[in-house]
């Protein structure tokens, strides 16, 4: 009746300018001059307008009795990590590049987002995140999401997760065998798979290449511990040249013979003009591996 009949009221409502409330509302307004204007869950049910279930205002009750919303507040928070994508129709393909051992993903700060909501009830906003392009697969977005009822401390949360595709498809790579054998074809199967996991039916022109890992390990003297400690780090080399391979239908396979077995490799296939790019380590047999390995040709039998 107030809204309807006092000129210039909804508009000052609108604006958040004005509280209404019972008695227990008023005191509490006084006692804490002017900073809380609330009431319980008990008062405010009396009034039809608010859900005793989720314990906050109800925004469609709110709307068709034309009671304005506006003082209620949001924050909004988003939180990015780098996820993996997979595709079930897939099994055994990686997707996506892969981080070498130390290698970490981007540190992105959390972006967050205030205001009140409008005379429905509603807000809207977006995850403002400034860089993304350091991550090198799906990136997981998590959304805390929380509305603080006017005037008091009550609030209501939800959350949310979505995912973002850094590339518009992914390139799947899978080796057909597990271990490397000096002089020995390697074959690698690939795919192009759309972000929904069903295969790109579509060709395209990919440029790949062969990197082999050297690990470095050190001894390390941890304080904590009083002990030395072995310290290790990996890094890629160039040792097949950039080639080019097409993709038709979405398929595609490439193969390379390595010389010496111990050493692991690392397949690299791009799309330049997309963006995307597959990884795939394929292992050799190292000492650090299972004990069956094949016989090396440089053992030598001494009997003393």
């Amino acid at each position: 009746w107030l809204l309807d009949h006092v000129k210039g009221l909804p508009r000052r409502a609108e604006r958040g300018d004005l509280a209404f409330g019972t008695v227990d509302s008023w005191l509490l307004w006084r006692l804490t001059g002017g900073r809380v204007h609330a009431t319980d869950a008990t008062n405010a049910a009396r009034t039809l307008l608010y859900d005793v279930r989720r314990l906050r205002w109800d925004g469609d009750l709110l709307d068709l009795f034309g009671v304005p919303a506006a003082g209620e507040g949001y924050r909004v928070t988003c939180n990015a990590q780098e996820g993996s994508f997979a595709a079930k129709e897939f099994p055994g393909f990686t997707f996506g590049a892969r981080r070498l051992r130390g290698e970490s993903p981007p540190a992105i700060e959390p972006d967050a987002d205030t205001g009140a909501l409008d005379d429905k009830g509603h807000a809207r906003t977006a995850c403002g995140f400034k860089d993304l392009s350091g991550f090198k697969n799906r990136i997981d977005v998590s959304i805390h999401g929380e509305v603080t009822e006017a005037g008091g401390g009550r609030a209501s949360r939800a959350f949310a997760k979505a995912s973002v595709h850094p590339f518009p498809y992914y390139i799947g790579l899978k080796p057909k065998a597990s271990r490397i054998e000096p002089g020995k074809k390697v074959e690698v199967q690939g795919a192009l798979v759309n972000t929904d996991g069903t295969l790109k039916q579509s060709s395209a022109r990919l440029s790949w290449q062969v990197y082999r890992m050297h690990w470095d390990y050190t001894r390390v003297y941890n304080p904590d511990t009083r002990r030395f400690e072995w310290s290790s780090s990996i890094q890629k080399f160039p040792w097949v040249e950039k080639r080019q391979a097409a993709a038709a239908a979405g398929r595609f396979a490439i193969d390379f013979t390595p010389e010496e077995y111990w050493y692991d490799y690392l397949v690299e296939v791009r799309d330049e003009e997309s963006g995307a790019v597959g990884e795939i380590q394929v292992a050799g047999w190292g000492w650090w591996y299972d004990s069956a390995r094949p016989e090396s040709p440089e053992t030598m039998k001494i009997q003393l």
